[in-house]
């Protein structure tokens, strides 16, 4: 029988040895590993990295697209094209909520957050707009740039 106070979780093998890491100062700190049963508000720069590293394709793409907007306010048609839809099909954007909601899901599994970006709507409740504050866009560059490298 599994024990239910532990979870598998797929990580690529090249992270295996920080994912370790991780859980090792979590534990020495003195916190627990279990994810918190309230998202915390901030993503420090090593569990973003993680987050990013580990996530597939399509939501690296979207996590991509608003780092290098930062500040910016970008809609899910602005994310089409990052995950190689057209902006102006509506299934692209149908595609973009479901990746969206993929890393919302993966956040608050994962690592008991949010997604780090912010999310509004427009007035008339039709149109929500996505922003990525600087500090993750940075985090989220320089991963991304040393992954490419890391090919």
């Amino acid at each position: 029988m599994v024990d239910q106070q532990f979870v598998s979780v797929p990580v690529p093998a090249r992270l295996v040895p920080d994912v370790f890491q991780f859980v090792l100062d979590k534990t020495r700190a003195g916190s627990t590993p279990e994810l918190a049963s309230e998202a915390p508000s901030e993503w420090s720069a090593a569990e973003l990295a993680l987050f990013f590293s580990a996530s597939s394709k399509n939501p690296r793409a979207i996590m991509e697209c608003l780092a290098a907007r930062p500040g910016e306010s970008l809609t899910t048609a602005d994310f089409a094209g990052a995950i190689g839809k057209r902006r102006d099909d509506p299934r692209g954007t149908w595609s973009v909520a479901g990746v969206l909601g993929a890393i919302q899901k993966s956040a608050k599994r994962n690592f008991g957050r949010d997604w780090p970006f912010e999310c509004a709507y427009s007035s008339d409740g039709e149109t929500y707009y996505y922003s990525m504050p600087e500090r993750y866009a940075s985090v989220i560059a320089a991963e991304a740039a040393r992954l490419r490298t890391a090919l």
